[in-house]
């Protein structure tokens, strides 16, 4: 839907607003694991006199990551630890992402976001701000605006593309916490990830014989 060139334009832009926040609006975040999504609601609710914490994160199941303001963080990690959480970790993060204390540089990024031309996607597409499909190029600039301040619906994503259905899941770049997740949230999803060279290599080995048995145009 957009340009190498627009795509990375935007997101070093994204990058050094989200920078700024980081400087200018103290905050932290945390994952909350062995608790069900619904009871993380119920302590950042809980911890609203304290100051203001919100869902970053729908990860699986039962994890869910908060963001805001660090205290209100910490105060809705208590409550959840009460109501039953395994455990609470601190993310090592320098801003509260994926909240409303980021919409100090919603506007700037959406001015960014108007000037860069969006075609309709030609492939399946899946929003992390909504977990479902997205269904044109306009829908997809307002929905970059909205993942700025709105949380991760990784849970939903992955639900959507097991519906649609999708054979295998491969993670792109460093680690294999993403596969962890999709494993964790369906049951039987089959993951492969890129993070060294022996995994880069058994993907190859995996994907091209199937390359090389496409018929070729002539």
């Amino acid at each position: 839907m957009l340009s190498l060139e627009s795509a990375l334009q935007l997101v070093r832009l994204r990058g050094r607003l989200m920078g700024e926040v980081a400087r200018e609006v103290p905050g932290a975040m945390a994952a909350v694991l062995g608790l069900p999504a619904e009871k993380v609601l119920a302590a950042c609710d809980s911890a609203g006199s304290v100051g203001l914490v919100q869902v970053a994160n729908y990860n699986e199941p039962l994890q869910t990551v908060i963001s805001g303001h660090e205290r209100a963080v910490e105060a809705a990690g208590r409550t959840a630890l009460d109501a039953g959480a395994e455990k609470v970790v601190r993310l090592d993060v320098g801003a509260p992402f994926h909240c409303s204390l980021m919409s100090a540089v919603e506007e700037e990024f959406t001015r960014a976001l108007a000037a860069h031309p969006f075609a309709d996607p030609v492939l399946p597409v899946i929003s992390s701000v909504t977990g479902t499909y997205i269904g044109s190029g306009e829908e997809a600039r307002e929905l970059l605006r909205r993942q700025l301040t709105g949380p991760v619906r990784w849970v939903e994503v992955l639900r959507t593309a097991a519906r649609h259905p999708v054979g295998a899941y491969t993670e792109i770049g460093p680690g294999r916490v993403l596969s962890g997740l999709a494993r964790r949230t369906l049951e039987e999803a089959r993951t492969r990830s890129t993070g060294d060279p022996r995994r880069l290599t058994a993907l190859y080995g995996e994907l091209a014989p199937r390359a090389w048995q496409e018929p070729v145009a002539s």
